[in-house]
């Protein structure tokens, strides 16, 4: 699913405008992306939780001259799977979660 797709779903399911529903889409995005910009995590509950880490400086090799190349450091974004979603991928609704603990 790319981001118009989500877009077209998220109007049909709450019955609202594809103009609207990709403000919403986007304004939720563009919230999410201040947060981790600020260094901030993000959590979903039952979605999960996206977590900004900064990556140190590490040395590779170039494909195309095989010369030594440092890439220097960065922060990427982490994502971990919450129980409820992680549940719903295996085929778990959540009564049969707890069940199993």
């Amino acid at each position: 699913m790319n981001k118009n797709a989500l877009i077209a779903e998220v109007a049909k399911r709450s019955h609202i405008s594809k103009k609207q529903s990709k403000e919403i889409v986007e304004c939720v995005f563009d919230c999410m992306a201040d947060e981790l910009n600020a260094g901030n995590n993000v959590q979903i509950v039952g979605f999960g939780n996206f977590k900004v880490k900064e990556r140190s400086p590490r040395e590779g090799i170039s494909l195309e001259t095989n010369d030594r190349i440092t890439f220097p450091s960065c922060r990427v974004v982490s994502f971990r799977i919450g129980k409820t979603l992680r549940d719903r991928l295996n085929g778990l609704k959540s009564s049969e979660a707890e069940d199993e603990e």
